[in-house]
């Protein structure tokens, strides 16, 4: 198996070399910009520059540094010069509340246990926990912001600390194309989850297969400059696009004896980074 790095290296050479998804790409990143108040003609000099930069990578942690601390000095505009890296976690600052709007109806039934399974800053699972839900948090990396008070526990990625079935329901949101064996995680959580699973992921989609590749692609790349370029690469956020369709997600799923009971196309529903999500609902 490649090491993180080649396989990101190998994505995005892919998708450069590519004509349609460069095209889409430089879009993309373009409008990413262009969203944060950057004048049009800005945003596609800059957004070039890192095409560049991206392209012509030896060391791919030397390129992410350099793109970083140039982003981090960026000016969004003359009127606004608050640099482009501080700007995106203000635009993103209703992030967990759209999921958590997404998400709690297909949980405020629940009588039990709830894990956050990759909750991230714990943001949406402080939410649930404030709207009466017995819900904790696990994830990777210590993530936590400093307003959470939900516990949020750290775990190595492999096998949790809980006993089978401790858990009545899940939540997983955006987590599972950030490992490069998410077999586990499906493993693991179908092992300490004995009823329900909310799913959101970002996923490829097209009239064709070569259409789907092509925007897992494109996804890879708005993943990868959202959580290595926009932010700081000390965080070492794992981008090894993993991708699946929402069907390929539900065979994956029913495989361990899950049984998808709503499938709900999000869209790109922050449309400061042009991902698509989609919502399943999973019980056994």
């Amino acid at each position: 198996m490649l090491s993180l790095t080649k396989r990101m290296q190998s994505y995005i050479s892919a998708a450069l070399k590519d004509d349609f998804t460069r095209e889409a790409v430089f879009a993309d990143f373009s409008h990413t910009f262009g969203y944060m108040g950057m004048p049009e003609k800005e945003a596609q000099n800059l957004t070039s520059h890192i095409m560049a930069l991206l392209e012509d990578i030896e060391e791919l942690n030397i390129a992410e540094i350099s793109i970083y601390t140039m982003l981090n000095a960026a000016p969004c505009s003359a009127k606004n010069p608050i640099p482009v890296t501080d700007v995106i976690d203000h635009m993103l600052t209703g992030r967990a509340e759209k999921i958590f709007e997404q998400t709690y109806q297909h949980l405020s039934d629940i009588k039990g246990k709830i894990i956050d399974f990759g909750a991230g800053d714990g943001q949406v699972t402080q939410l649930m926990a404030n709207s009466g839900l017995d819900i904790q948090g696990i994830d990777v990396r210590a993530y936590k912001a400093p307003n959470i008070t939900v516990k949020i526990d750290q775990f190595d990625g492999g096998r949790t600390k809980f006993a089978h079935q401790f858990f009545k329901a899940a939540l997983v949101t955006n987590v599972l194309h950030h490992e490069i064996n998410n077999e586990k995680c499906l493993s693991e959580l179908s092992r300490i989850v004995s009823d329900r699973l909310v799913v959101v992921e970002t996923v490829p989609v097209g009239a064709t297969p070569d259409d789907i590749e092509k925007d897992r692609l494109r996804s890879f790349m708005n993943d990868y400059f959202y959580n290595r370029l926009l932010h700081d690469p000390k965080f070492d956020v794992p981008v090894p696009g993993t991708y699946e369709t929402p069907e390929g997600w539900i065979k994956r799923f029913e495989k361990h004896g899950w049984n998808a009971i709503h499938s709900e196309n999000l869209g790109i529903d922050q449309p400061v980074i042009q991902d698509t999500h989609h919502l399943l609902i999973f019980e056994r």
